[in-house]
């Protein structure tokens, strides 16, 4: 079996496609955590959103 997660961004950060398999991260766009709750990406000292 292999673990795959392929995700594909605007340059907002915002998903444009994703495709995974049984693996789940939370470090998304550049490689920052993604907040499930929130759905905001962590940035050290603030939050981002790529829908604003």
């Amino acid at each position: 079996m292999h673990n795959f997660h392929h995700i594909e961004y605007l340059p907002t950060g915002e998903l444009f496609a994703e495709q995974r398999d049984y693996w789940h991260t939370p470090y998304r766009f550049n490689g920052k955590e993604l907040d499930e709750e929130t759905g905001l990406y962590y940035y050290g000292a603030r939050y981002y959103t790529p829908e604003l």
